[in-house]
């Protein structure tokens, strides 16, 4: 049951007349300035080479029984082999990403720490395309600043995904058969 206005200027919910508007129980809803780039490379270079000579002389002086000769001797001599084997490879990867936006979360939880266990969504929709930001994450309160807003930066555990539906997103993805022929191929 609601209680009727009072006509006060003073809030019930508030706890003091002079002190910030700032998320501090759950429920309460936080600004997050999401900036995050991320930026990755990676080189490597390989050159292997290995070489091996044998040689080799043979020499069998027969066989003799008594004055009989059986086996008259046999000699093969100079051979000679080399055998060798090489690899160079070089490989190289760079990644670059960035995600720029302003949304809302709510305090889902409190920790014992004092700790804010903060949620949040964003939808939008441009020509038939829906794009989603999910953000979650943990907030100290002394990293609220005094707007009620805090940088993604100064969110721990963030997990942060940027996700989109409609005919673009559709059109990126190779079709099921690809797929399939990806997962077998073991090239």
């Amino acid at each position: 049951m609601q209680q009727p206005p009072s006509g006060s200027l003073w809030v019930e919910g508030n706890s003091s007349m002079f002190q910030d508007i700032k998320a501090r129980k759950i429920g309460d809803i936080l600004t997050i300035t999401v900036s995050e780039i991320s930026k990755a490379s990676k080189s490597s270079m390989t050159d292997t080479s290995r070489e091996k000579t044998m040689n080799g002389n043979f020499k069998f002086n027969g066989l003799t029984a008594g004055n009989k000769t059986i086996l008259n001797p046999v000699e093969f001599g100079g051979y000679e082999g080399t055998f060798g084997s090489g690899f160079t490879g070089a490989g190289s990867t760079s990644k670059s990403d960035s995600m720029t936006a302003y949304m809302t979360a709510t305090v889902v939880d409190i920790l014992p720490n004092g700790n804010l266990l903060i949620r949040g969504s964003r939808w939008t929709k441009v020509n038939n395309e829906m794009q989603q930001i999910v953000l979650e994450g943990v907030v100290r309160p002394n990293d609220i600043s005094r707007n009620n807003a805090v940088l993604s930066q100064n969110i721990a555990d963030a997990k942060i995904f940027f996700e989109g539906k409609g005919p673009l997103t559709q059109q990126q993805k190779p079709g099921w058969l690809l797929q399939l022929f990806d997962l077998v191929s073991p090239f």
